[in-house]
């Protein structure tokens, strides 16, 4: 399996499947969560400027990146990610939770109202995704 360095979701996929073999469970979630994650933060960096911090539940392990690389990277090394987005003046436009480790498609936990028209070709996909996993 080719893993793209520097991206958390396919190394950890590479990582289950070579303990639980590809059709693991756990290998599809996480696929799943990183077809998600990094539809969302491609929807974020489309916007000239805008950076992404992450929070990964114990440290501010990126601060206001607009790197696609260095923002993959920095995701999905614990169980949760917080995610404040800003615009090209530096002001907040709003948070992501991402919660890792249920059915994948529900890795969006919450967010502020303000990054919904952002967000909205994430949330068709995100329902696209669910329905087919029903």
């Amino acid at each position: 399996m080719s893993v793209t360095k520097g991206d958390g979701f396919a190394e950890a996929v590479a990582r289950v499947i070579e303990r639980d073999g590809p059709q693991s469970s756990v290998a599809k979630r996480i696929r799943i969560e990183g077809r998600i994650v990094r539809k969302l933060i491609k929807s974020f960096l489309a916007f000239p400027g805008n950076t992404v911090s992450v929070y990964d539940g114990e440290d501010w392990c990126l601060v206001k990146s607009s790197k696609y690389a260095e923002i993959m990277a920095a995701l999905n090394s614990t169980d949760e990610d917080q995610l404040i987005v800003r615009d090209a003046a530096g002001m907040k436009l709003g948070w992501v939770y991402l919660v890792y480790g249920n059915d994948g498609y529900d890795v969006i936990s919450d967010y502020t109202v303000s990054l919904e028209p952002i967000m909205k070709k994430v949330f068709s996909f995100v329902e696209m995704i669910e329905r087919k996993a029903r």
